[in-house]
């Protein structure tokens, strides 16, 4: 004897106890009904009478049954009323009985092919036509938009939804028993992905380790790292009672940040450290993106053996490449996605004896003085470096950046490598660096083009930088 294959309540055997075991077997008021199996001698399935059997087979005895030829669909019908007449049920097992009847039930209607006869494409269908007129009359707000035709449609069925098989449907629900009626829109939207929760949430679910509502194992069961989802599972068994909202708000972020997570895969400890934050404190993706680079970056900026050996005489480092940060990012960004990190890497570097910080810009009003007034504010001081070069003619003097910057920095500017090295005169660029050399003053000054030197600067005017330094550039002391 085998169960209904309709019937999807999952470890039946535990459901039972001694007394109900003992009722069944001294006074069974009625025999079970089942169907032979077509094609095999003296084997049947049991269609209505689950527990009744389960409770003879527990005693070894034999039961009374009634035998029928079956269809499947008469089948279903059985297996709906023998799991629906008993209250202890898992609401993912009523939402496959729920599923299989309305299969069989829509069969009957010849518009259910345009929906590949398939239930969820018809519920699917039905709720976007439901929220498509909802969004049009108005009673969403203001805010949202009604789609554009051809957006947000499933991928199968027609537009709008045959009455005949939205009547069907309608009519599967309300046959449900009263006290666990719910509507095809509510079954949609928090019934449908309980249907592929992972294997590690149902174990937990049937152990009873977690307690909640529907909406608590459906939330669990969207989460997309498996690592995670084994953590939240866990975090939850702890608590007696979790509200949908709070596991809700976890899962979106954890869901929100699954690339950083994934970055993290072959670091399990940090990777486990960045979900133990999101379960306790649930900060906004943002933040956690930016605390899954700076765990990335604790280890990734810390320098091998060789490496050292390597900067062993010093850094460039590079801020802005191209400088269009300055225009897109405001100073809070810029300290907390810049400077941050930049701290970081260049304290991982302390070994090196110089540190140079260049500072990028261009022409088109892309530099930080005049997108934030960064440069003579003395901003670029939290840096960690004991040199700074930018483009001095394009903006910030060297002769106000000197009073705001000497004091703690070598200057290193002077040159305009746009104009007077790329297209000067010789004459003009000795004049150039004679006038940066008077401008830097005494010390704490290193003669340098403002960004990369372009390929056509003509060879004269390299040599005319270096007769006008050797000429200028000694220092009286």
């Amino acid at each position: 004897m085998k169960c209904n294959p309709f019937f999807h309540r999952e470890n039946l055997e535990k459901t039972l106890d001694e007394t109900f075991v003992e009722s069944a077997v001294r006074d069974l008021k009625q025999p079970i009904i089942a169907r032979p199996i077509h094609g095999a001698r003296s084997r049947y399935q049991v269609a209505f009478g689950h527990r009744r059997w389960q409770a003879f087979k527990v005693r070894r005895l034999l039961i009374p049954c009634v035998l029928r030829r079956l269809t499947d669909e008469k089948m279903v019908d059985y297996a709906w009323d023998d799991t629906f007449q008993y209250e202890a049920h898992a609401p993912r097992e009523e939402a496959k009985l729920i599923v299989t009847r309305l299969d069989w039930k829509l069969r009957h209607c010849s518009e259910y092919e345009n929906y590949g006869r398939d239930p969820l494409a018809v519920l699917r269908a039905m709720e976007f036509q439901r929220t498509r007129k909802v969004a049009k009359a108005g009673e969403l707000g203001t805010r949202r938009r009604v789609p554009k035709s051809g957006k947000g449609r499933p991928p199968t069925g027609k537009y709008p939804v045959p009455e005949s098989l939205c009547k069907t449907v309608e009519g599967v629900f309300s046959e449900l028993p009263e006290r666990r009626r719910i509507d095809w829109s509510t079954f949609v939207r928090s019934y449908l992905s309980l249907l592929d929760i992972p294997a590690d949430v149902q174990e937990a679910l049937d152990a009873k380790g977690i307690s909640g509502s529907v909406g608590v194992m459906a939330a669990i069961a969207r989460l997309e790292d498996p690592f995670a989802r084994k953590l939240v599972l866990k975090w939850a068994k702890k608590r007696k009672r979790i509200p949908v909202r709070i596991i809700d708000k976890r899962v979106h972020v954890l869901n929100k940040c699954r690339d950083e997570l994934e970055q993290l895969s072959s670091k399990p400890q940090l990777k486990k450290q960045l979900i133990e934050l999101v379960l306790d404190k649930c900060p906004h993706p943002a933040d956690v993106r930016l605390e899954a680079k700076r765990l990335l970056a604790d280890t990734s900026q810390r320098p091998t053996a060789k490496q050292k050996q390597e900067i062993s005489t010093g850094v460039f480092y590079g801020l802005g490449g191209g400088g269009d940060i300055w225009s897109r990012m405001n100073q809070d960004q810029l300290e907390q996605y810049g400077l941050h990190y930049d701290r970081e890497v260049l304290e991982a570097l302390k070994d090196a004896p110089i540190k140079l910080l260049h500072v990028c810009s261009t022409k088109n009003q892309e530099d930080p003085q005049r997108n934030g007034g960064l440069m003579e504010s003395g901003w670029f001081k939290q840096y960690p470096v004991n040199a700074i070069n930018w483009w001095d003619a394009n903006f910030t003097p060297l002769s106000i950046a000197k009073k705001t910057y000497g004091d703690k920095f070598c200057i290193v500017c002077g040159i305009d490598h746009d104009s007077t090295m790329r297209n000067g005169t010789p004459k003009q660029v000795e004049d150039q660096v004679k006038a940066a050399i008077e401008s830097a003053g005494e010390g704490g000054f290193m003669m340098a083009p403002g960004c990369t030197l372009f390929q056509d600067t003509p060879l004269e005017n390299f040599n005319a930088v270096g007769r006008a330094v050797e000429e200028y550039g000694r220092c009286k002391q």
